[in-house]
């Protein structure tokens, strides 16, 4: 997985500005931080859309290996 703390940070912050300009510069959707948290772990479902729009694949997995779908389940 490609490493790229700035474009998880706007995802969870739901900075979709920054991260249309992220992506928009060839960063990958499917970016994980340091810790290994992906771009698609986060509330704000304006940045969920334009990254799965993007071709982020809503099956990668975080750090404790669960994927965004299972994140989402876990509310239920």
């Amino acid at each position: 997985m490609v490493r790229n703390d700035e474009l998880v940070r706007a995802s969870n912050a739901g900075d979709l500005a920054t991260v249309k300009q992220l992506i928009g510069g060839g960063a990958d959707p499917d970016s994980v931080d340091q810790p290994g948290m992906g771009t698609l772990l986060t509330f704000h479902s304006a940045a969920t859309r334009f990254l799965l729009e993007s071709g982020a694949d809503p099956n990668v997995q975080r750090n404790e290996n669960i994927s965004p779908v299972m994140v989402g389940f876990a509310d239920c």
